[in-house]
């Protein structure tokens, strides 16, 4: 917890208000595999936790024809309530053959409790994409707050055509993002982070 101690005092500059580094929300992030490693960031994947205001480590999406595929779930830590009303949501869903497991709409819990926030995360779904017909879509929606922002980043590093919409986008209030996950043997994956941020 040394290095988010920092990080949060780093973050803190930007949010002067929020009082000290201990009350920074902290965005929690897990990335794991349940088959071949090299498909979910070359197996260097686990949770993550970020304080608000800085961008998460980049994970990347590979899979293909090896055996298995990578999951991929959420949480916050708000240890002061500064994040009162927020709702975060993912939304998950195929648009071809099964490649897309546990779809749905999944809410990303906002606790009080450092914990509870490892360990009562958002329910997981599960990335399998390969040259089956049809993707993956992931819908981030926020509701319930027009002073916060996530931002989500999303990149190809070979074959453009398998991560759809790539770029920096931001989520707020009514305006959901899509991004589009068709990785198969083509070269090159998808990369993906994200920055919870106050709206200046």
């Amino acid at each position: 917890m040394k290095i988010l101690g920092v990080l949060a005092t780093i973050a803190l500059a930007a949010y002067p208000s929020l009082g000290s580094a201990d009350q920074l929300p902290v965005f929690v992030h897990n990335f794991y595999a349940d088959g071949d490693p090299g498909q979910c960031n070359g197996a260097a994947y686990g949770k993550s936790m970020t304080p608000m205001g800085q961008w998460t480590p980049t994970i990347r999406f590979d899979t293909d024809h090896r055996s298995g595929g990578c999951y991929q779930q959420f949480s916050v830590y708000d240890p002061a309530g500064v994040l009162a009303g927020l709702t975060l949501q993912v939304e998950f869903y195929p648009d071809g053959r099964e490649q897309c497991d546990n779809p749905g709409l999944k809410t990303i819990p906002i606790y009080g409790d450092v914990i509870a926030a490892m360990d009562r995360m958002s329910d997981a779904y599960r990335v399998d994409t390969d040259n089956r017909a049809g993707g993956c879509q992931q819908r981030f929606i926020l509701a319930g707050r027009d002073d916060i922002a996530l931002d989500v980043s999303f990149y190809a590093d070979g074959n453009a055509g398998q991560c759809g919409n790539q770029g920096t986008h931001t989520v707020t209030v009514g305006r959901p993002v899509t991004l589009r996950l068709d990785m198969d043997n083509r070269s090159g994956g998808c990369r993906q982070s994200f920055r919870l941020r106050k709206i200046p």
